[in-house]
C-alpha cells in the first residue's frame, strides 16, 4: 500500500505539477516548447521507468499502468480547463508505453528464471 501511495504521488508530481508550473511560470513561447519536451520526452521516460518497476513486482502492480492515464487526463483538464480528445490520446499513449514495458520486463524476468533453472538443472544432473 505504501508503494502505491509513493507511485501515485510521484505520478502526480510528473504528470500534474510539472505542467502546472510550466504553464504558470513561463511565457507563452517558452512554455509551449517546455510542454512539448515534457509531453514527448519526460512523460514517456517516466512511463518506461514505471513499467520497469511494475514488471519487477507485477503481482502487486497490475493496476499501476493506469496511474499515468488517469492522472494525466485529470491534470490536463484542471490546467487547461477543457476536456480535449488529444489529452485522452496522450494518456492512452502513456498507458500503452507503461503496459508494454511492464509486459516486456515480465517476459525478460521469466525467461532469465527459466534459463537459470535449466542451468541449475543441468548442474544437478552432472553431479
Amino acid at each position: 500500500m505504501k508503494k502505491s501511495i509513493e507511485i501515485v504521488l510521484f505520478t502526480i508530481l510528473v504528470m500534474y505539477l510539472c505542467p502546472f508550473i510550466l504553464t504558470r511560470l513561463s511565457d507563452q513561447q517558452n512554455g509551449q516548447a517546455l510542454m512539448f519536451i515534457l509531453l514527448l520526452c519526460i512523460n514517456p521516460i517516466y512511463c518506461l521507468l514505471l513499467g520497469i518497476a511494475c514488471g519487477l513486482d507485477w503481482k502487486n502492480c497490475l493496476y499501476y499502468p493506469l496511474f499515468p492515464l488517469i492522472i494525466f487526463v485529470a491534470s490536463m483538464y484542471c490546467i487547461f480547463n477543457t476536456f480535449d480528445k488529444a489529452f485522452v490520446i496522450y494518456g492512452l499513449f502513456y498507458f500503452a508505453i507503461t503496459l508494454v514495458t511492464m509486459l516486456v520486463t515480465i517476459f525478460i524476468i521469466r525467461r532469465k528464471e527459466k534459463q537459470l533453472q535449466t542451468v541449475l538443472g543441468e548442474n544437478d544432473e552432472t553431479k
